[in-house]
């Protein structure tokens, strides 16, 4: 039976029937030009001390009956023109329409990672870098004016509008006296501290076919040093080919100017993009914009889930 008619099906029965395209892998990608291609970004750190709630694996994300993940009444079905079937649109109750639902033509030349949540592990909140730093309890990790603060001066560390130093500095004020700014640079240093398992072996797999690599994320001049450290922890960051970073290019994601620039610093546009990134938005913009963009969770085996998707494009066996 055609897919689109099998989708029909569940509508009508509730129950799907062979083929079944819920089956289809859903995965999950961050927000923020250019900057040379010898010069590179990533995400290591979320823009808010949050963490949205994933679903720990490939496949259908369910969400409750009769409403998309949108907010609307439905997933509409349409054709590969985008058009709805004839006789009316088809709906798909239960189910998160994803990209992989509807594969995009021509072949992928170059991957793209977003690195903190994808490739290098973070923490997803400023309790959690509080803590790794090896500093003793404090309440402060919950005030939210404190937070509030903190997540601006981050933004302007990392879009290049402030040093450092001054970040250090500037945080240090905003906890009125909690912190000296030699703590503050000790959490902002804790927020990442190796690759994921497993990922080196993704990457070598992927230029293995002859595709190209590349990382596109919001960083720090401090925490871009460190990942890309000769003698340092991250030799997978490293051998990625193709780079842009927000601190650099004075802009984050998920504006459209740092896709854009990104498409100018490896040649490659729209659907020749397959993009990875842990926040939701960040994969959106790149979809927007015509690339194949999939969500990845960053609490579960990130090698695993990025094989998966790259399986489900054809990048690899």
């Amino acid at each position: 039976m055609p897919a689109f008619w099998a989708a029909i099906a569940i509508v009508v029965t509730g129950m799907p029937t062979t083929p079944n395209i819920a089956s289809t892998p859903c995965v999950f990608s961050d927000r923020a030009i250019i900057v040379a291609p010898s010069i590179s970004a990533m995400s290591l750190h979320p823009v808010r001390d949050s963490v949205s709630v994933r679903t720990g694996r490939l496949g259908v994300r369910p969400v409750r009956h009769g409403t998309s993940p949108e907010g609307g009444p439905d997933t509409v079905l349409r054709d590969g023109r985008g058009r709805p079937p004839a006789g009316g649109p088809g709906r798909l109750r239960g189910c998160v329409k994803t990209q992989g639902a509807r594969r995009l033509k021509g072949p992928i030349g170059i991957v793209v990672f977003d690195l903190g949540g994808v490739l290098v592990q973070i923490v997803h909140s400023w309790g959690d870098a509080h803590a790794r730093a090896g500093l003793p309890p404090h309440p402060i990790t919950e005030d939210h004016a404190f937070l509030t603060r903190r997540a601006q001066l981050l933004d302007a560390l990392s879009v290049g509008r402030l040093t450092a130093a001054g970040y250090y500095t500037g945080v240090a004020g905003a906890s009125r006296g909690v912190y000296t700014p030699d703590e503050v640079e000790r959490i902002h240093l804790a927020w990442h501290w190796a690759e994921y398992p497993g990922v080196d072996a993704v990457v070598e797999a992927i230029e293995g076919r002859g595709i190209a690599t590349g990382a596109l994320s919001n960083t720090s001049a401090p925490h871009w040093a460190d990942l890309l450290d000769a003698a340092g922890r991250y030799p997978t960051v490293r051998r990625l080919q193709h780079r842009v970073a927000s601190h650099l290019a004075g802009v984050l994601k998920p504006d459209a100017s740092i896709y854009r620039a990104f498409e100018e610093a490896s040649g490659h546009s729209g659907a020749r993009l397959l993009y990875f990134d842990d926040v939701k938005e960040n994969v959106e913009a790149a979809r927007s914009l015509g690339w194949r963009a999939e969500q990845i969770d960053p609490v579960g085996d990130t090698a695993a889930q990025l094989l998966a998707a790259l399986r489900h494009h054809g990048v690899v066996d």
